[in-house]
Formats: structure tokens, sequence, C-alpha cells
């Protein structure tokens, strides 16, 4: 008697685990698919996502020394906007550093990373607001579920097949 309930023990343990497995693969799935959009979609994303940084931005020092009112749409900001060096900013996050809380951003500068430094120069100071912070971590629980899900799939699939090649046949 005792073996048959430690035999139904392990079938439900195991089964319960299975389920785990399968119902944190749909799960991962359905978030996966949501994070994938065609071209057109991504460029509106985008277009939408720089006239919110341009919205959010006005009144800052930078706003006005770049001339973003002049930078109607992403792809304006794209060609016309060159890339910029780390030097650019410095002074920006000199001032801000100083007090200058419009500098860079209009949120409270809560912290103020230092890069490691690997270039052969200095450190170079990077200031973090909250927004900034928030689309970090966004963006960190996408990219983990992505591969996340990536890895479950393929791990589940070898699995499904070790057992498909070890069950005897009948």
């Amino acid at each position: 008697m005792a073996n048959a309930c430690n035999l139904a023990k392990k079938i439900l343990e195991e089964s319960v685990k299975l389920l785990k497995q399968k119902l944190g693969s749909a799960y991962l799935g359905y978030k996966f698919r949501s994070l994938k959009v065609d071209p057109t979609s991504l460029r509106n994303n985008q277009e939408k996502l720089w006239q919110k940084t341009k919205a959010s931005l006005l009144g800052t020092q930078i706003y006005e020394d770049l001339n973003l009112e002049n930078i109607d749409s992403n792809n304006d900001y794209v060609t016309k906007l060159e890339t910029r060096e780390y030097e650019f900013f410095a002074p920006y996050i000199d001032s801000l550093l100083a007090g200058n809380e419009t500098a860079l951003f209009h949120d409270k500068m809560d912290i103020v990373g230092l890069t490691s430094g690997t270039s052969g120069k200095d450190s170079k100071r990077v200031p973090y607001n909250r927004s900034m912070i928030k689309i970090f971590k966004n963006s960190g629980t996408a990219i983990s579920l992505v591969i996340l899900y990536s890895c479950i799939k393929f791990f589940i699939a070898e699995k499904e097949c070790v057992y498909t090649i070890c069950i005897p046949r009948k």
C-alpha cells in the first residue's frame, strides 16, 4: 500500500511539474507573440515614441540647443541630427549635477551611473531618472522573455523527442 501511495504521489508531482512547464510555455509564448510587430507597426510605434520623447523634452536646455522644435518626425530626427559622442552631452551632465534640473529632462535625477571605463578613458557619468529606469526594466523583461521562451521551447521539444525515441513500441 505504501508503494502504491508513493507511486501515486510521484505521478501527481510529475503531472504538476509538467502542467507548470506547459502553462509556463503557453504564457511565455503569448508574451513572445505580443512582442512581434510588422514593419509598419514598428514605424508607427517609433513615430509615437519620438513625439512623446520630443514633448517630454520641451523646455529643456538640450531641446533648445538641438532646435528640436524644427524636427517634426522620427524620420527628421534620424536624417537631420547627427549621432553625438559622450563629449557632446558632458556639459549637460555637468549642468545637471550642478543643479540645473532641466538640462536634459524634467524629472528629478535619481542616480548617476558610471560606465566601466573600458574605452581606456575615465568612466563616464550617466544620469538616470525614474522614466529611464522604468524603460530599462521593461526592455530587460521583454528581452528575457524572448530568450526564456526560446530556451523553454527548445528544451521541451528536445525532451519530447527523447521521450518519443525512448518509448517502446507495442
